[in-house]
C-alpha cells in the first residue's frame, strides 16, 4: 500500500502541462462541421485527481487512467496537420467513457477469473496425482490378485498330492491282509508240483508196466475206471493250476502296484516334511492380502 501511495504523485499532472494542453488545443483551426475550441477545452480543463480520489479507486483503474491520458497525450502531440484533426475528434467520439463503478466491476471480474484459473490449475493438478495413485493401486492389486492365484494353484496341487497319499495308504489297508498269503503261495505252489510230477511219474510208470504179453489178461471194465479217474484227477489238477495261476498273476501285478504306491508314498512325505512349514506361512500370508483386499475396498 505505501509504494502504490509513493506511486501516486507520479501519474498526476503538473498545472503548467495542463495550461501547456489548453494553449496547444486553443491552436487548432476549426473545419466544416467539427465542434470547435470549447470540446477541447471542456476535455482538457478536467482537474487532475487528488491523491485521495487515486487511493480510493484500484490499482487497475489509475493504470486504464494513465494509459488514456498518455494515449491522449500522444495524439495531442501528433495533430499538428489539418488532416489529423478529424481522425483525432472522431477517436474522442468512439472512445467511450467508463464509470468507476463499471471499472470496479471489471476489476472484481478480473479477480474473479484469476482465482478461477487458479482453481483449474489445482484440480487439474489433483486430477493427476489422483489418476496417478489410481494406477498405482491398481498395479498393486493386479500384483497381489497374481500372487493370490498363484497360492491357490499350489494349494490345489498340495490339495491332489495328499489325495494321492489317501488314496494309496487306503490301498495299502487294503492289501496289507493278503500280503501274508501271498508270501506263503510260494510254498503252496512248490508243493502242488511236486505232487503233479508225482502223479506224472506214476501215470507213466503203471502204463508202462502194463503186463500184455504172455497171456496177461486184464479187467477192462476195471481199468477204464482207473484211467478215468486218473484223467479227472488230472483235469482238476489242471483247473487248480489255471485258477492258482490267474491269482497269482493278479496279486503279483497288484504287489508291484502297491509296491510302486509305497515308494510314491515314502518320496510324498519327505516332500511334505519340507513343504508343510511354507504352507503354513503362505496360507496366513493369504489371509493378511485378503484382509487388505477387504480394507482397500471399503
Amino acid at each position: 500500500m505505501s509504494s502504490f501511495i509513493s506511486s501516486v504523485p507520479r501519474l498526476q499532472r503538473k498545472p503548467q502541462d495542463c495550461n501547456r494542453d489548453t494553449a496547444a488545443a486553443t491552436k487548432i483551426p476549426q473545419h466544416g462541421n467539427l465542434r470547435g475550441p470549447s470540446v477541447a477545452s471542456r476535455k482538457v480543463r478536467s482537474a487532475p485527481p487528488s491523491p485521495s480520489a487515486w487511493m480510493s479507486t484500484p490499482p487497475g483503474r489509475t493504470s486504464m487512467e494513465a494509459q488514456t491520458t498518455s494515449t491522449s497525450s500522444s495524439f495531442r502531440a501528433k495533430s499538428d496537420g489539418g488532416g489529423s484533426i478529424s481522425r483525432v475528434l472522431k477517436y474522442f467520439r468512439t472512445q467511450k467513457k467508463v464509470s468507476p463503478a463499471q471499472e470496479e466491476e471489471f476489476h472484481k471480474l478480473r479477480m474473479l477469473q484469476n482465482r478461477l484459473l487458479q482453481w483449474r490449475f489445482a484440480n487439474a493438478k489433483a486430477e493427476t496425482r489422483m489418476t496417478g495413485t489410481t494406477r498405482t493401486a491398481e498395479e498393486k492389486l493386479f500384483r497381489v490378485w497374481v500372487r493370490i492365484s498363484k497360492l491357490r494353484c499350489s494349494v490345489a496341487e498340495k490339495r491332489m498330492e495328499m489325495q494321492r497319499l489317501m488314496d494309496g495308504i487306503k490301498l495299502y489297508d487294503i492289501l496289507s491282509p493278503q500280503i501274508y498269503h501271498l508270501n506263503e503261495w510260494g510254498e503252496l505252489e512248490r508243493k502242488y508240483n511236486e505232487g503233479v510230477s508225482r502223479m506224472i511219474r506214476k501215470l507213466s510208470a503203471f502204463s508202462n508196466n502194463v503186463p500184455l504179453l504172455q497171456g496177461a489178461q486184464a479187467d477192462l471194465v476195471a481199468l477204464d475206471e482207473a484211467v478215468r479217474l486218473a484223467m479227472e484227477v488230472m483235469d482238476n489238477i489242471d483247473r487248480m493250476c489255471a485258477k492258482f495261476s490267474d491269482k497269482a498273476e493278479n496279486l503279483h501285478l497288484q504287489l508291484i502296484q502297491a509296491s510302486d504306491i509305497l515308494r510314491q508314498r515314502r518320496e510324498c512325505a519327505q516332500e511334505l516334511e519340507i513343504i508343510f512349514p511354507g504352507t503354513l506361512d503362505l496360507l496366513a500370508e493369504e489371509q493378511s492380502l485378503r484382509v487388505n483386499l477387504i480394507q482397500a475396498a471399503t
